[in-house]
């Protein structure tokens, strides 16, 4: 019996460090992947799921915050409200009618969203995309400013050459 209990507690030695090797190789093996570059910040998202099936039963709320607005976003979580000076840039509510699926990753749909777009952001995603032209000159305090023109869709009979 004794000899039994130890060859066991030596097996599952060996298999313990084994993966441990193999978690801190792998752990290793991400850290010196190299971090792809993400895009710029198109702004910012405060997201509310509800387990509860019957809340906003096939509704989904969002609200979109002003940009210019000076209130950060920011929930108290001991009261569940919201921070900061009333009725600066209030948030503007759009309610849609969606069944309540799963998304394709298998999350419950968003019941509330709260959005605030960064708008240098969102222009320098649209210039990646191509779809805005951006135009650049700078003043004489040294500012630059920027002009923007919608980019120009390839005429259809240019598409079939």
């Amino acid at each position: 019996k004794d000899e039994g209990t130890t060859s066991c507690a030596m097996e599952y030695t060996k298999l313990l460090w084994m993966t441990m090797a193999c978690v801190l190789m792998g752990a290793a093996a991400s850290l010196a992947a190299p971090k792809q570059k993400s895009g710029p910040k198109v702004g910012s998202c405060y997201e509310m799921q509800s387990h509860d099936k019957e809340y906003l039963k096939g509704y989904q709320v969002v609200g979109v915050i002003d940009p210019q607005s000076p209130s950060r976003l920011a929930v108290d979580p001991v009261t569940d409200t919201f921070v900061g000076p009333r009725f600066k840039g209030a948030p503007v509510w759009w309610v849609d009618k969606r069944a309540d699926k799963r998304t394709k990753t298998g999350r419950l749909p968003f019941k509330v969203r709260l959005l605030r777009y960064n708008p240098a952001g969102v222009l320098q995603t649209l210039h990646q995309q191509g779809k805005v032209q951006l135009y650049g000159a700078q003043n004489s305090n040294g500012e630059m400013a920027y002009s923007v023109k919608l980019a120009r869709p390839k005429p259809w009979w240019k598409k079939l050459v």
